[in-house]
């Protein structure tokens, strides 16, 4: 039992080198993932839904029957992983993995029954299929460098967020304070102000809300360009941190060598 459970939990995971039949079932569930969001993406065309709803519905079924499958089999092989070796806890720690939740959401709406629940709830939780997507984290390295990059810099983006949050604050008041009594109706109060030092931080300009005085166009000049620097901050933090990620994990696959004595030199 425990060699039947540990090769299931070896061809669930993503593939090891030489192990065919995991490397199937890795391309046949991912290429369900992605057919699975190109339906729930094109049944809301409305022609395709009234003409092909039918196939379309087959369709979900057999998908939510093979993920469903799936989820029963990792939270029963799950013990395979040391890291889950418990017969309850470790199921139950399995279970509230992301990944874990993931799979768990994206088939629950399929099990809930659908007559008692609200039409607005029900479409709520059609989205959830959409959510299968984030399955494909399984199966890319990718996701792991964007993992260990927000893990590695948090303290940074946590800042540079609490930055951006502040800036949106104090130019909302001050747009508040010098426009509300040209455009009342436009500038009530700051938290509505808040939206134009949004989109004026962005640089999107919807052109919904604007300053129409002196002192108000010059603040938003000033809150445009600050606005530049402030999306920089984030994405500097985020692109150091890759460039280091990835260099750490190359590192690690092709350690330098001395080049009198050939011997692994050790990276502290």
């Amino acid at each position: 039992m425990n060699a039947l459970r540990e090769r299931i939990w070896t061809i669930l995971e993503p593939a090891t080198e030489g192990d065919t039949l995991s490397k199937w079932c890795d391309v046949f569930l991912i290429t369900l993932i992605l057919t699975n969001v190109f339906a729930a993406v094109i049944e809301t065309v409305e022609w395709i839904a009234n003409r092909w709803g039918w196939a379309l519905s087959l369709f979900e079924h057999f998908s939510v029957s093979i993920f469903a499958v799936e989820y029963l089999l990792r939270l029963w092989s799950c013990r395979a992983n040391p890291q889950y070796d418990s017969l309850i806890w470790g199921r139950v720690r399995f279970a509230m993995t992301p990944l874990a939740l993931i799979d768990l959401f994206a088939i629950l709406p399929a099990f809930l029954p659908a007559s008692h629940i609200d039409l607005r709830m029900l479409r709520l939780l059609r989205l959830f299929r959409l959510l299968r997507s984030i399955k494909l984290a399984r199966y890319t390295a990718a996701v792991d460098i964007f993992v260990a990059v927000f893990r590695e810099k948090k303290e940074e983006i946590v800042v540079a967020f609490c930055v951006m949050f502040l800036l949106v604050l104090f130019s909302a008041a001050i747009v508040y304070y010098v426009e509300n009594p040209a455009q009342p109706d436009k500038f009530p109060d700051i938290p509505t102000a808040m939206w134009w030092a949004v989109i004026t931080l962005a640089t999107v300009g919807y052109g919904d809300v604007y300053p129409v005085t002196g002192p108000g166009r010059f603040v938003t000049g000033i809150v445009a360009l600050l606005g530049i620097g402030m999306f920089a901050l984030p994405a500097g933090i985020l692109g150091a941190g890759f460039t280091e990620e990835i260099q750490r994990r190359r590192r690690k696959k092709t350690p330098s060598r001395c080049p009198h004595c050939g011997q692994a030199l050790i990276d502290f």
